[in-house]
């Protein structure tokens, strides 16, 4: 699926990489690379703004949090629990 979607970062906080309350445009793609910024729907957390660290050897993400609000150590991420790469700031 390759189809676009709008998307709400949810932080009351500035951050280094995106503003508190920053909308995005958000595409699935088939592949991801270092430094995206991507919606991730987590088995436990739901879903989440995270930005790729490394990709490993496996396939699997290691991912940083975008601002303190989010300060939970996912360690690497499974492929299929990425949803989306951010295309461009709306808000």
């Amino acid at each position: 699926m390759f189809g676009l979607r709008l998307a709400w970062v949810p932080c009351k906080k500035m951050s280094r990489i995106l503003p508190g309350g920053t909308v995005g445009l958000f595409r699935s793609q088939p592949a991801y690379v270092r430094g995206d910024v991507f919606l991730l729907r987590h088995p436990e957390h739901g879903e989440l703004v995270r930005q790729i660290y490394a990709v490993g050897r496996n396939g699997r993400y290691s991912v940083e949090v975008i601002n303190s609000d989010q300060q939970r150590g996912l360690g690497f991420i499974e492929p299929e629990w990425v949803r989306a790469a951010m295309l461009f700031r709306v808000l």
